[in-house]
């Protein structure tokens, strides 16, 4: 059975003391299940109170998922805690963030994450797919790691360019790319030109793909600015956060 223990305020408005912590036990509705008349634990100090939450109507629900986006009102928090609370904001577009956070955040000015990102706080990489996200530093050391084994997936599976790599050794590939992307970032034509001249036989996007896709990787600044840009170019993670 479904088990959970969240904060009393995700569960039901009218239990507000910290104190208290609401048990679901998985046999109606809950916030993942999405099921009616769950059963609830009541704990608090010395004593246990069973309760049957409401059943939450499809408004109800979208209003739960808009104010945990922070999208029903602006919050007062720095704009790191936003984008960690958030998990990364979609950032192919690199304006994007800037009008997202604005959206959410009172008295958001762009500077504020542009200096993330110029001080290296904050970074714009590939990440929960191949579309580039923006997290903190600290969220894309953390998680890249555990989005690897999808990136891998989608570069093998849900491209081409997989299948136009089979028989090359990527091992060697990632080497040489990360080689080259730690000497100075690269464009991914740039990239595709140096590595093509070492695997003359082989599509050279699909060799700077390999790299995008299976090594760490993210876009430096200028780009990703809201003042000015720059062209996309490619470092890795490790190189840029030292």
């Amino acid at each position: 059975a479904h088990r959970q223990v969240a904060r009393p305020s995700r569960l039901h408005a009218s239990v507000n003391c910290p104190a208290v912590r609401w048990q679901c036990h998985g046999i109606g509705f809950c916030p993942r299940s999405g099921t009616p008349n769950t059963r609830l634990e009541k704990r608090t100090a010395g004593s246990i109170e069973s309760v049957t939450s409401p059943t939450l109507g499809t408004r109800a629900l979208n209003r739960a998922l808009l104010a945990r986006q922070h999208l029903t009102e602006r919050a007062a928090m720095p704009i790191a805690d936003m984008i960690e609370h958030l998990v990364g904001m979609q950032a192919q577009v690199p304006a994007n963030p800037y009008v997202a956070l604005w959206s959410r955040l009172l008295d958001f000015e762009p500077a504020g994450l542009e200096d993330l990102i110029a001080s290296r706080n904050a970074v714009r990489m590939p990440l929960i797919r191949t579309t580039l996200h923006l997290v903190t530093a600290r969220d894309a050391l953390a998680l890249r790691p555990a989005f690897a084994s999808v990136l891998a997936r989608g570069f093998q599976s849900g491209s081409p360019f997989g299948q136009r790599l089979e028989g090359v050794d990527l091992d060697a590939v990632l080497a040489a790319g990360r080689e080259l992307l730690d000497a100075r970032p690269r464009s991914a034509k740039e990239l595709a030109g140096e590595l093509g001249a070492r695997w003359p036989d082989r599509d050279p996007m699909a060799l700077a793909m390999a790299v995008r896709y299976l090594l760490p990787v993210l876009q430096p600044p200028p780009r990703g600015l809201w003042s000015r840009t720059g062209r996309s170019t490619w470092t890795t993670l490790e190189h840029w956060l030292g």
